[in-house]
């Protein structure tokens, strides 16, 4: 049996990590690559702020080639949809056989509506399994958390 190979949206942060691991345990998918937003001149991850070289470290660690959308440090969201399309047909070309796009972001409705319209304009061999196959994680009201805990993680889908 072939598996799905699949890029994966790389935050950085533990949303990411979390998806991940679950898409690694899945012994019918294949995390491809990496795909993170990176403000040019700040040399950081858009959404979190982390550094360029730490995140070039975690794609080294993962063992993963990553693919970055550049984006200017004020930018419009035509600008990133034009950024974001681009560096799919970079992963296109360098990755053949991906044919999913998953994502680890919060569950936040207007979230789901905006990529479901971008990834609309994706053309048909590509399947976003992101919003429709969520990880999520929750945040424990604690300030210190010792020991070892046990978490599920479940993976939500919808038909449709």
């Amino acid at each position: 049996m072939m598996r799905k190979r699949v890029l994966l949206s790389w935050s950085g942060g533990k949303d990411s990590a979390l998806a991940l691991q679950a898409l690694r345990a899945d012994p019918n998918i294949e995390v491809a690559g990496l795909l993170t937003s990176v403000t040019r001149d700040y040399e950081r991850i858009s959404v979190h702020g982390v550094r360029r070289s730490l995140l070039e470290r975690q794609a080294e660690r993962l063992r993963l080639p990553l693919f970055t959308i550049e984006l200017d440090p004020v930018t419009t969201n035509d600008a990133y949809e034009s950024a974001f399309l681009s560096a799919l047909e970079r992963v296109q070309r360098d990755l053949p056989g991906v044919t999913a796009i998953a994502f680890g972001d919060l569950f936040l409705a207007d979230v789901r509506v905006y990529c479901e319209r971008l990834l609309d304009e994706l053309p048909s061999t590509v399947d976003p399994c992101g919003e429709r196959g969520e990880f999520h994680n929750v945040r424990v009201r604690r300030s210190r958390i010792r020991g070892t805990r046990r978490v599920r993680c479940r993976r939500y889908s919808a038909v449709g």
